[in-house]
Parts: C-alpha cells; sequence; structure tokens
C-alpha cells in the first residue's frame, strides 16, 4: 500500500506540476498610462508593443494616455514610440502596472518641409520661412474650401471667408498686400504641378454673386499637407506666378499603417450654422408709417418706422391690402433664415508594398446653406498610383476628377436681390412671413412691396429669380524619377488642370429692373498644361560639407475660352433656355499665354549649423513683346543655427 500511495502522490505533484505550468503560460494584462515630461498630461497615439513578439502584438493609448495590453508569458520588454519623443524600451520585470513618462526627442525637431518644387528640406536649413500644416490639424475642423483650415494656423497668412454664401470665394493674403491693384493671392501648387485659382465672378458694389474659386475643388480629406512658402526668396523658383507667396498642397498616397498591406479609411464630417446674436436689433417702440399706421396700400410701400406707438388693438394696411395687428412680431427678422448644415463624406481605399502601390479616395460633400432653396453637391475621385518599373526608374501618376453642382448662389452688394438688403430695416410690426405668402399675383406677376421699387422680395429673389453653377474639373500628373547613381537623379513631369464651368441667372418677367425678363449665362472652358525635367545632385562631400544642385526647365501653356451672353426681353414666360430672348448683348473672351522657363539652384551646407542656397530662373513670356519677352529671377539665402553651433539645445532653448 506504502508504494501505491507514493507513486499517486507523485502522479498528484506531476498533475499539479503541469496545471501550473498552464496557468503560467497563459497571457496577463498590462496596464499603465504615458505622459508627457513637460506638460503631464497623457500622451494619445503612443505606440505600445512587446518587443520580438510573434503576430504584432501591440496598443495604442486612448485620449487620456492610458492603455492595456494583453501580454504573452515570457515576454521581457515594452517598447513605447511616438513621433517626436524619444523611444523607450522598457523591462516588464513581472510588473502589470506601468507607467512611463516620454521626453521630446531634440534631435527630431530638425523637420523636413516640401519646398519649391516638390523638393523636401530640411527645416533649419532654409533661409526663408516656410510653415506647414498636417491633413490632421485641417481635419479637426473641416471646411468646404480646404484653404480656409489654415486660418489661425499659419504665422503671416491672412484669410478672409467673406460672407458670399454657399460655395463663395477665400481672400489669401501672405504677409500682406504686395500690389495695390490686381489679386494678391498666391500660387496654388497641388502634387508639383501649378492650379488656376481665378474666379469666375465676383459681386461689385452694385450686385452680382461671387462664382468662388478653383482652390475649393480640392477634397480636405484627400490632402496630406500643406506648406506655405512665405518670401519672394522662398517663391523665386515659381517665377511671376508665385510674387505673392506660394500654398504648396501635397495630397495623400498609401501608407502602410501597422504592416497592414491594405487599408480602407472612412471618415465623416457634418457642420451646423446658425444665426448668432440679434439680427433684428432694431427699435420696439415704434411701428411702421408716418405718425400713424399706413392706412392705404400706398402708405404700406413706406417702411420707415415713424408711425404710432406699437399696439396689437390697432390696426394697418399692409402691401398685399390685407389688414394685420399693429403689434410687435417676435424674431420677424431672424425667422427668414434656416440652420444650414453641411455633410462631407469620404472613402478611401489603397494598398500596396515598395514596389508598387495605389490610393483611390471618393467624396460626396451636400450643403444646405442658412438661407433657402441655395444648395451645394460636390463629388470628387481621385485615384493615385506608383510602381517601380526597374531597379532605377519610379512611375507616379494621378487624376482626380471633380463634380460641382451650386443652386441659387445668393445676390450681393446693393443689388436689389439682395435678401438681407430687404430684411435689415423691417419695422417691429412687420413679419417677413408676408412677403412670403405674397409675392406674385394669380398670374405669376410680382408684387411690389418696397417705395425702393429696385428692392426686390426676398423670397422672390429666392424662389423666382433663379441661378445655377455646374462645374467639372481634372486634374492630374504623370512623373517619371530615373536614380542614375545614390546621388544623381532625373525627373520628367507632365500636368494638366482643365475644368468646364456653365452657370446662368434667371430673372422672369415683371422682376424689379429686369421688367422684360433676362438670363445671363456663362459658358467657360481652362486648360493648363505645364510639362518640366529636374536634373538633380546631392552628395555628402565629406565629414564637414554636404552640397547639392539641380537644373531645370519648365514649359507652361494656357488656353481660356469664355462666351458671356446677357439676353433680354423673354418671349414665353416662364421658359429658362438662352434661346428664349429677343436682344442679345454677347462677349467672347480667349486668352492665351505661353511661359517658357529654366532654372537652377544650389546649396550648400557645413557641419549642419550653416547654409547657403543660391536660386535663378529666366521666364520667356509669349504675351510680351519678341524683343522684349525675357526676365531673370535670381535670389541668395543663408541660414546660421546658433543652437546647433554652439551644442546649447536644451529644453529650454530647443531651437
Amino acid at each position: 500500500m506504502s508504494k501505491v500511495l507514493q507513486a499517486t502522490k507523485f502522479f498528484i505533484f506531476v498533475w499539479l506540476t503541469l496545471i501550473v505550468s498552464g496557468v503560467y503560460a497563459q497571457d496577463y494584462q498590462i496596464k499603465g498610462k504615458v505622459t508627457d515630461v513637460e506638460s503631464g498630461l497623457g500622451l494619445p497615439g503612443v505606440n505600445v508593443v512587446v518587443k520580438d513578439a510573434e503576430g504584432n502584438i501591440g496598443t495604442v493609448t486612448d485620449i487620456d494616455g492610458a492603455y492595456s495590453l494583453s501580454v504573452p508569458s515570457g515576454a521581457d520588454v515594452l517598447i513605447f514610440s511616438y513621433v517626436g519623443f524619444i523611444t523607450q524600451e522598457i523591462q516588464i520585470s513581472g510588473r502589470s502596472v506601468i507607467d512611463i513618462i516620454m521626453e521630446e526627442d531634440i534631435e527630431q525637431l530638425g523637420e523636413v518641409v516640401v519646398t519649391a518644387l516638390g523638393i523636401t528640406r530640411e527645416k533649419e536649413s532654409l533661409g526663408y520661412a516656410v510653415s506647414d500644416v498636417s491633413g490632421d490639424e485641417l481635419a479637426e475642423v473641416k471646411s468646404l474650401n480646404a484653404v480656409n483650415a489654415l486660418s489661425g494656423k499659419v504665422a503671416g497668412v491672412d484669410i478672409q471667408q467673406g460672407n458670399t454664401g454657399i460655395g463663395g470665394s477665400s481672400k489669401v493674403t501672405i504677409r500682406g498686400n504686395s500690389k495695390i491693384t490686381g489679386s494678391n493671392q498666391p500660387l496654388y501648387v497641388i502634387d508639383g504641378v501649378p492650379m488656376d485659382n481665378a474666379s469666375m465672378g465676383q459681386a461689385g458694389e452694385w450686385g452680382g454673386q461671387d462664382l468662388g474659386d478653383g482652390i475649393s475643388s480640392i477634397n480636405p480629406d484627400d490632402i496630406e499637407t500643406i506648406s506655405v512658402l512665405k518670401g519672394p526668396a522662398a517663391a523665386a523658383l515659381y517665377g511671376t506666378r508665385a510674387s505673392n507667396g506660394v500654398i504648396l498642397i501635397t495630397t495623400k498616397s498609401w501608407n502602410e499603417k501597422d504592416g497592414t498591406k491594405f487599408n480602407v479609411d472612412f471618415t465623416s464630417n457634418m457642420t451646423i450654422d446658425n444665426i448668432v446674436g440679434h439680427y433684428d436689433d432694431i427699435q420696439y417702440i415704434y411701428g411702421q408709417g408716418i405718425n400713424t399706421p399706413p392706412r392705404d396700400i400706398s402708405d404700406a410701400l413706406y417702411l420707415q418706422s415713424w408711425g404710432d406707438k406699437l399696439d396689437p388693438n390697432l390696426e394697418f394696411i399692409t402691401f398685399d391690402g390685407q389688414y394685420r395687428d399693429y403689434g410687435i412680431k417676435p424674431n420677424h427678422i431672424g425667422s427668414f433664415f434656416r440652420t444650414g448644415a453641411a455633410l462631407q463624406n469620404t472613402v478611401s481605399l489603397s494598398g500596396g508594398n515598395k514596389d508598387a502601390s495605389f490610393r483611390f479616395s471618393i467624396g460626396d460633400t451636400k450643403m444646405n446653406d442658412i438661407v433657402q432653396n441655395s444648395g451645394l453637391h460636390r463629388n470628387s475621385f481621385s485615384l493615385r498610383g506608383t510602381m517601380k518599373m526597374w531597379d532605377r526608374l519610379m512611375v507616379d501618376t494621378k487624376a482626380t476628377y471633380v463634380r460641382e453642382d451650386i443652386d441659387n448662389r445668393p445676390y450681393l452688394g446693393y443689388s436689389g436681390a439682395n435678401v438681407a438688403l430687404a430684411l435689415m430695416a423691417l419695422p417691429a410690426n412687420f413679419d417677413q412671413h408676408w412677403l412670403e405668402e405674397s409675392k406674385t399675383d394669380e398670374n405669376g406677376n410680382y408684387i411690389p412691396w418696397h417705395s425702393q421699387s429696385r428692392i426686390t422680395n426676398p423670397y422672390y429673389s429666392l424662389y423666382d429669380m433663379v441661378n445655377n453653377s455646374k462645374k467639372n474639373r481634372v486634374m492630374g500628373y504623370t512623373s517619371l524619377n530615373y536614380e542614375f547613381t545614390d546621388w544623381l537623379t532625373l525627373r520628367v513631369k507632365s500636368g494638366i488642370d482643365t475644368y468646364s464651368y456653365l452657370f446662368y441667372d434667371y430673372s422672369p418677367i415683371s422682376t424689379p429692373t429686369r421688367e422684360s425678363g433676362e438670363m445671363r449665362e456663362l459658358n467657360s472652358r481652362t486648360t493648363e498644361i505645364n510639362s518640366e525635367f529636374l536634373l538633380t545632385a546631392s552628395k555628402q562631400l565629406n565629414e564637414d560639407w554636404y552640397a547639392s544642385g539641380s537644373v531645370g526647365g519648365n514649359i507652361m501653356k494656357f488656353e481660356s475660352k469664355t462666351i458671356d451672353i446677357l439676353a433680354q426681353g423673354q418671349v414665353s414666360a416662364g421658359l429658362i433656355t438662352i434661346n428664349n430672348y429677343g436682344d442679345f448683348n454677347i462677349q467672347n473672351k480667349i486668352p492665351r499665354k505661353q511661359i517658357n522657363s529654366l532654372y537652377a539652384f544650389a546649396n550648400v551646407g557645413y557641419k549642419d549649423y550653416l547654409f547657403a542656397d543660391v536660386t535663378a530662373r529666366n521666364d520667356w513670356s509669349s504675351t510680351l513683346p519678341v524683343d522684349n519677352n525675357s526676365y531673370f529671377y535670381p535670389s541668395i539665402t543663408t541660414a546660421f543655427v546658433f543652437t546647433q553651433a554652439f551644442d546649447i539645445r536644451s529644453n529650454i532653448l530647443s531651437y
């Protein structure tokens, strides 16, 4: 029995040992928090991975810097990494809670930025100002016009978003105006291809509509970074077109995420617009009229508030012949506006490897303005692909198509059809909803409501005087990059920006100041093609000296055809077509231009703290006399980095 008992004890011991071994072989949880050494706040998005683990075991910290990770038995080290901070390897040593503090990596402060002609440089080596903003920063508060998101993010850049309604343009100035007359807007370059940012129409003092600009065609979700070249030296390589500075936009391409070869991304953003404040900030003691409330229709057309004291027990006659009470009408102006909303959705597919990649995105934007019957619908499609054809040849190509449809852009300035002009002086006893009820008679003719006959019923402006614009835009390029050696490369690139624009503005018979009926039709097509080459050599000459240089050339061809027709004298009422009129005023505009350019630049660096750049560009323009069509642009800049030269970088003086 003793032997049996001993054997039983032995098997029980082995069995328990196996159970305990199995328990210890299981995964266990480690949690903790990652904080910033300077602020003491949690760092979101820090990568936490198990070193040398099979299957890339890891996680990222949440918005508060906290993390929780299932770690396999036998794991020894956790790796904490974050862009701009020193990567840390921490021994686990059996702990279940690991908190760490991360410090900025001083050596990474020399960030790389995109400069002229798409060349990347270390920021500290530049002798001029360049600011860049990432696409993630732009996405924090999205705008229909991507450039508006730069507001407040880049020093020296002033962005004015006019109150011009849906699809309006933006005015951008860099370091103030450089010209008294003409445009002070910068040159926009998308993936190395200049973009035509011209507006098809702006409002003047006496009216018109803001017909938008070119940069609004860019889908904000497709933007990787925006770089702003601020000085003449920074933009010299782009010639006269860059006299007001340059905004370089780099769009997204495939980027490997956490080892995945194929990515699907979806973003959605909704913005709500409302009138804020007291739009109807007027006196609420006296009502419409002169001494007394209006007693007949002729009196009712005068909207001065010099009448009797407001009293709901009194009656007065309105422009449409109805009698109404003379009391205060709360929110009688602000109720004209609705809540506006913009919904932006983008889905993208991307994938690839080191030899070939692609990214395809579809964007959809819909917006209803705060003004009724006014809306925008925009679709964008973008496809980019790269392929390594041979060991030294890389092909990069991209195509983008944008379709935009906008209904009823508001009339601006002192146009009689400007709804704000009609609303801003309504007496406190006048409810703007009455204008909606009585804008036309039983025959569809306009009903006068104001003593100043040109000031149009705002509901008539929105629902009877209609306008529409349609824009189709195609942008793209093909680039070949050949590496002769590890220090000598040649890039050949050709890009196109072409768009068609169709706009009409219709006013029916009996419209104030356009009593016979009127229609304007604008039909335009614009194309710009840029073809270039760039030969670049860059080499570390020895331990102290670095040098690089490039020579290149560009041929820019621009052509635009615009037909602007103003038709008057409508033949058949209610038929919206340019052929339904008797009198025509037609203007044709066909501007053409070609600029041939050669340029070169060189930069030299000494011990990463002393740098010098020299650039030169010569243009030959087809719009100047043959004997005097050449002009030259040189620039010289230097940079000296004191903290690097004297080795005094610290947390206090980082650069």
